[in-house]
């Protein structure tokens, strides 16, 4: 057995343990990437404005000054703005072919699929910007998080608590509040 990771976040659980193979880890890591490819961008956009909001509440004392600008990053109307700038004007391109005013392009986006982060440690909060932007372009992160990573753990394990029209969290596994199927993501 070797030990690939210090800590890993894998259906919302924390696990130090040692795993038998590089195999088990890719095996999550694609499921991961599965179901993320599956989600609606605009539930996960409303995900992760109830999850700014959340935060700021939560958290506000320990992110402390970037508590306003992480709830105004995470609106859905923020976001909504920076991936149609991203997107060639149209966000629904994660989802499906979407026209670009020429009848002979159409245009799809694809996730990359797998996002490695490495976090700086100088201001706490910084690194989770750039995972929530993975998140939302529907890719799944691998962080490589600075040795004081408290803050970052509490808030990745926080999302269990967020609550949404189409999303009921509980340990990571959701629940689609439309049919009641479980998803196992995030």
């Amino acid at each position: 057995m070797i030990q690939l990771a210090k800590i890993l976040f894998s259906d919302g659980k924390v696990s130090q343990k040692e795993v038998n193979s590089v195999e088990e880890c890719i095996n999550r890591i694609n499921n991961q990437r599965e179901w993320i490819h599956e989600q609606n961008v605009d539930d996960l956009l409303e995900f992760f404005e109830e999850v700014g909001k959340f935060w700021a509440k939560k958290f506000s004392n320990e992110i402390g000054l970037n508590s306003k600008h992480l709830t105004s990053f995470l609106s859905k109307s923020h976001l909504e703005k920076k991936l149609d700038i991203s997107l060639h004007g149209n966000r629904n391109s994660l989802e499906q072919f979407v026209d670009l005013s020429d009848p002979e392009l159409m245009f799809h986006a694809q996730p990359r699929g797998l996002v490695v982060h490495w976090i700086a440690g100088n201001v706490e909060i910084l690194g989770i910007f750039s995972v929530l932007q993975a998140l939302i372009t529907k890719n799944v992160s691998i962080i490589k998080a600075p040795s004081k990573y408290e803050l970052l753990i509490k808030l990745i394990e926080s999302l269990k608590y967020i609550k949404t029209s189409k999303y009921d969290v509980l340990g990571f596994s959701m629940y689609c509040k439309t049919c009641g199927q479980k998803m196992d993501g995030l």
